[in-house]
């Protein structure tokens, strides 16, 4: 039998180009490739014309669906070329690698199992983890892509490389020791070897083997292995139940900073240079040109054309057969540019990674839930944004039965923990004007998460429904429970509404927090108040609110005691929020206890200052509280504490951020005036931390004009009046009161 070893590169052109020629130049009558074996259903697949990459092999065990593993392949992947040339010619494919149904299981002992030596060498070491780099680092080059580039990807050798790179792997195999191996590797490996003994003796008179190229050396000298060793090494080795399917991929995925080991960091560039390497300079910046031009950016053929020059020029300097990346880099900076490397990085994620995504046949056997879902996005007009890897931002009008319908989608998803579409805040500032605000990107990720929902249901309303009232039954806390419920009245999951307002009640009851209730009664309001834009039926809901509503107006005076300075400004940040909810609610009994609650934590004693002038501020605003008492209220705490830090906090809680209160409004003014003047030095420097930190939210323009204010105050000071008036020391407080005011 005669074998052929073709050690590759994964997703690498030049390989594929290579391993193309050399089994035209001598056919075999089997090809193993590298993959899974137990993904060997996949295969046929590979020779359908609406199976179009980038796509990737995702193998998952379906009782847990943290175990999943993608087998990513663009056009120019060694594996899916020699696996496309046999399909075309009829000639037996098998996979050698080990199967992921074992690599699972060794999940638990891998770590425990692995033989690689703590005490290797650092530069041994370096070779083991990252041969590709250590050559490229013996070669000069500190970018291993660069050196693989230079000498194997744009490089004419045809089928000769192979061989020397079978010889160069052995020698580096050989410098690290079989000993120093990875547990995984060798596993892999003796699978390996078995399988081409299984092929053997089947009878096959040529074995093709394409593999990476670490493995190269390893199964061309396979018989120096006994098969009984081996089958030892294999046996009794824990097996997890798999299931496999393709999905689409995307160029984003395959570069390496997107979590893809084998990736490349250039698939566009990759894929040109798959198509062939003459004119690939010139046909590279043509389409740099083109991405410049689309930003209105001044680049003429004649740009072009000098940067074609200079590239070649570049790599005609430096020895090299084809100008790479880096030639073309610095040609297009100088030329197109003028020297501003800024301007290349503009369409540099576009140049180099584009926003090609694959596509899969639609008799590929998947879960029904992916079929519902795929019916689902065409039924809404969201296809062009699932069929790209670009970010795609949406407005949907939902006033538009589709466009509704499409919104309804993607809140369904987003229980389900398919994050597609990622709404706006925007769309919740607006929430009555008809109109969301989404982004959307898909992510090849989310392929697993529709598998792992479809145990819920096999279309997306029924999985959204069966998860949510189990989301429903272990939620123990009101605020998140209330925030499912709004999402799933977004997602019309009418079935589950009965269980969750049945939750909510149950839990609202038993829940004698007032801040959880309070900070549970806005996303309930906002049903109430916009169920309208969603066509929501949410009348059950209002029973459970009106009575959370009473129970938040009787607690509110009972949790302001007490408190430390953290929690009084997380209690106050509540309290606003439900102040503006109970004003959507728009019901006049809820209104008039909201009065009642706040009035009596303003009168109470022993409240938390910020809380109290707080409760006054929101009294005033309401018209419950007119000017006189408001103004009494505050004459009364700025000069009647014995402590200056109590009547600070009340300032901050009272102002809220804005000194419109204090401009349109002179006898506040005159209060907060009076008391910053009766205050010693001692005490100004003591509270000055507090008063700027409830001035510095203050807008620019309104700091301009308190400081107008002091100004207008002391010039309208009678000049006969004895004062005791020291001008000097007047003017060196001036600085101070500027810091002050802004």
């Amino acid at each position: 039998m005669k074998l052929s070893v073709y050690g590759i590169r994964h997703h690498g052109p030049g390989s594929a180009r290579a391993l193309v020629a050399a089994l035209e130049q001598s056919p075999p009558d089997a090809i193993l490739v590298e993959c899974p074996a137990d993904v060997s259903v996949l295969i046929p697949f590979m020779g359908q014309l609406d199976l179009v990459p980038p796509v990737a092999m995702l193998v998952y065990n379906p009782k847990n669906f943290q175990q999943a593993s993608y087998l990513p392949y663009t056009s120019y992947s060694p594996e899916w070329v020699a696996t496309q040339w046999a399909i075309l010619r009829n000639i037996p494919v098998g996979l050698l690698d080990l199967p992921m149904e074992i690599q699972f299981g060794l999940d638990n002992d891998r770590t425990e199992k692995n033989l690689l030596a703590t005490t290797l060498d650092p530069e041994l070491r370096h070779i083991q983890r990252d041969p590709l780099g250590y050559m490229a680092q013996l070669a000069g080059y500190s970018d291993r892509e660069r050196w693989w580039e230079v000498t194997i990807e744009q490089a004419a050798h045809e089928t000769g490389i192979f061989g020397a790179i079978e010889e160069m792997m052995r020698s580096l195999r050989q410098e690290v020791g079989n000993e120093h191996e990875s547990y995984e590797t060798l596993l892999r490996e003796a699978y390996m070897r078995r399988t081409i003994r299984q092929y053997q003796k089947m009878g096959y008179a040529h074995i093709a083997v394409v593999c990476g190229a670490w493995h190269a050396p390893i199964l061309a000298d396979y018989q120096k292995v006994k098969d009984s060793t081996d089958a030892a090494a294999l046996r009794g080795l824990k097996k997890v139940k798999t299931a496999c399917t393709w999905i689409p991929w995307s160029y984003h995925r395959m570069t390496l900073d997107n979590g893809y080991g084998a990736g490349v960091t250039a698939p566009v560039w990759y894929e040109l240079l798959y198509g062939g390497t003459q004119d690939a300079a010139a046909r590279w910046l043509t389409k740099a040109a083109q991405l410049f031009r689309k930003q209105r950016l001044p680049i003429s053929t004649a740009h072009t054309v000098e940067a074609v020059r200079l590239a070649e020029t570049l790599a005609a300097m430096r020895g090299l057969a084809l100008a790479g990346l880096e030639e073309l880099d610095e040609a297009m900076t100088t030329t197109m540019g003028s020297g501003n490397s800024q301007m290349l990085a503009t369409i540099r994620p576009q140049l180099l990674v584009g926003d090609r995504i694959g596509s899969v046949a639609p008799n590929i056997p998947t879960v029904p839930l992916q079929r519902n879902f795929e019916a689902a996005v065409r039924s809404v007009r969201l296809r062009e944004a699932y069929e790209t890897a670009q970010l795609v931002k949406k407005e949907l009008d939902l006033r538009k039965d589709t466009q509704l319908a499409a919104s309804r989608l993607l809140h369904a998803l987003n229980l389900l923990g398919i994050g597609w579409g990622i709404q706006q805040a925007g769309s919740e500032r607006a929430q009555g004007t008809f109109k969301e605000h989404w982004d959307l990107q898909w992510e090849p990720d989310f392929a697993i998460r529709i598998i792992e929902a479809s145990q819920w249901g096999s279309t997306i309303t029924e999985s959204a429904t069966a998860f949510t009232i189990h989301q429903t039954e272990q939620k123990t806390q009101l605020p998140p429970l209330t925030e499912l419920l709004k999402t799933a009245l977004k997602a019309d999951l009418t079935a589950a509404i009965p269980t969750l307002v049945k939750r909510l009640q149950h839990i609202s009851a038993i829940t004698t927090d007032t801040l959880h209730l309070m900070d549970a009664l806005p996303p309930l309001v906002s049903v109430l108040r916009y169920g309208s834009t969603h066509r929501l039926d949410a009348e059950a809901l209002r029973e459970v609110t009106h009575g959370l509503a009473q129970r938040v107006c009787i607690g509110l005076p009972s949790i302001t005691y007490n408190l430390e300075e953290d929690t009084a400004r997380e209690t106050m940040s509540i309290i606003l929020k439900a102040h503006q909810a109970i004003q959507l609610y728009e019901n006049q009994d809820i209104s008039t206890q909201w009065i009642y609650a706040l009035q009596a934590v303003a009168q109470q004693q022993n409240s938390d200052p910020l809380l109290t002038g707080g409760a006054v501020r929101i009294l005033f605003d309401k018209g419950a509280w007119p000017i006189n008492e408001t103004a009494t209220r505050m004459r009364y705490v700025m000069s009647g504490s014995d402590d200056p830090m109590w009547s600070a906090l009340w300032l901050e809680g009272f102002l809220q951020g804005s000194a419109l209160v204090l401009v349109h409004h002179h006898s506040l003014w005159s209060v907060l005036d009076e008391w910053v003047a009766e205050l010693d030095f001692e005490q100004l420097r003591f509270l000055l931390p507090v008063l700027r930190r409830s001035f510095s939210q203050f807008s620019g323009a309104e700091r301009q004009k308190l400081l107008q204010l002091v100004v207008r105050s002391r010039s309208e000071m009678p000049e006969n009046l004895n004062i005791g008036w020291d001008q000097s020391r007047a003017e060196s407080v001036m600085p101070l009161l500027q810091l002050i005011f802004g």
